[in-house]
């Protein structure tokens, strides 16, 4: 196809354009040649599924775990504020293709810009390869952390905590479910559910966080006590213009927060040091007191949230010389806390990688790809 036989997008380009095209350079040393055709492509992976994305999401359903929004062909949820902005992206493609994307939002009633950030964040995500590989990696993971190995003759078994946390979230979490449930619903499911424990605090406290790791959910960033995918509670953040990652203890004064984000910013600080010391920490109660609450609460509430603390896997409580300690081991901490320690607090980056094929000196003469302002979405 040569440059006459495509024509410019023309859409408001999405928040995630200038990370698109630089994701381009990095890996083709220019973008205006390759932008379109990857676009093209990455469109086709995003409305065709195939057979080795619905295994991968049948093998994740045994083990009681769910695709994460973001992972599946969902069309993002976006406030009209942020899709745009104005700005618009003139990358050429065939003109067949834009049809297609122009159809698939009238059938959808998403806008068009809505399309192409899904597309977008597709391929950035790594498009089917990468995602597939990401649930096989979950899936793996969690069937090797799941089952315990019983003598070399018999078969592994999966622990009665396993067995709670699978059930609770095939059950919270359904094909007919809105997308999200609250803490109250994740309390009825407790007491639903057809093993002992039942909707007390401890059983809440041990599970819930196991569960949401499970999910791939997290707390709504403006709503502690509703509970959405992890990838959506970005876009709402992003929206709010609030730091997701940060706990709800680093941005908002003691006397404002609920028990439960008190408790989950004791574990996160614990975490913290940990991290910093080897990988174990430990804290006195006078200490956790000043330094983690900035000496607002009564030394008889800090015993209590250490209580809590250490009903979470990674923690534990001592004495140690007359004084009660909050423990943590970072290398059982649940993913929920790890989520909200940043890279500077573990050394760590992400680097996402992908593998595309494709043909693109067919565009060699096409006209680069450029960001214009004005104008509706043609």
């Amino acid at each position: 196809m040569t440059a006459r036989e495509t024509v410019p997008l023309n859409w408001s380009a999405p928040p995630e354009w200038d990370r698109y095209l630089a994701a381009i350079e990095r890996e083709y040393g220019a973008s205006g040649t390759y932008a379109g055709v990857l676009l093209e492509q990455a469109w086709r992976e995003y409305r065709d599924r195939h057979a080795a994305e619905d295994l991968a999401d049948e093998l994740l359903a045994a083990l009681g775990r769910r695709a994460a929004a973001a992972r599946e062909k969902n069309v993002p949820e976006t406030r009209e504020s942020v899709s745009g902005g104005g700005r618009r992206a003139t990358v050429r493609i065939a003109p067949t293709v834009k049809d297609a994307m122009s159809a698939y939002a009238a059938e959808t009633g998403a806008a068009k810009h809505e399309i192409l950030r899904a597309v977008v964040c597709w391929y950035l995500g790594g498009g089917r390869i990468g995602h597939v590989t990401e649930k096989l990696e979950t899936a793996v993971s969690d069937a090797s952390e799941r089952l315990t190995a019983t003598p070399d003759s018999e078969t592994p078994t999966v622990s009665a905590t396993e067995k709670k946390r699978a059930w609770l979230a095939s059950h919270l979490v359904t094909d007919d479910s809105s997308g999200g449930f609250t803490r109250e619903q994740f309390g009825d499911a407790l007491a639903a559910m057809p093993f002992d424990g039942g909707n007390t605090e401890h059983m809440r406290t041990a599970h819930l966080d196991a569960v949401l790791d499970r999910l791939r959910y997290t707390a709504h960033p403006n709503n502690a006590d509703l509970f959405v995918p992890c990838e959506q509670a970005e876009r709402f953040a992003d929206d709010l213009g609030v730091d997701l990652d940060a706990p709800a203890i680093d941005r908002t004064p003691f006397s404002d927060l609920n028990t439960d984000e008190r408790v989950h910013g004791l574990r996160v600080a614990l975490a913290r040091r940990a991290h910093e010391h080897g990988g174990k920490a430990a804290l006195r109660t006078a200490a956790i007191r000043a330094d983690v609450f900035d000496g607002t609460p009564a030394a008889s509430t800090v015993r209590d949230l250490m209580e809590r603390a250490a009903r979470a896997d990674g923690y534990t409580t001592d004495t140690r010389d007359g004084s009660k300690r909050l423990r943590c081991d970072f290398a059982a901490v649940s993913d929920t806390v790890r989520r909200s320690l940043t890279d500077d607090d573990t050394g760590e980056t992400s680097d996402a990688t992908r593998q595309v094929t494709g043909e693109f000196d067919r565009l060699l003469s096409a006209t680069p790809e450029r960001a214009t302002d004005g104008g509706e979405d043609q």
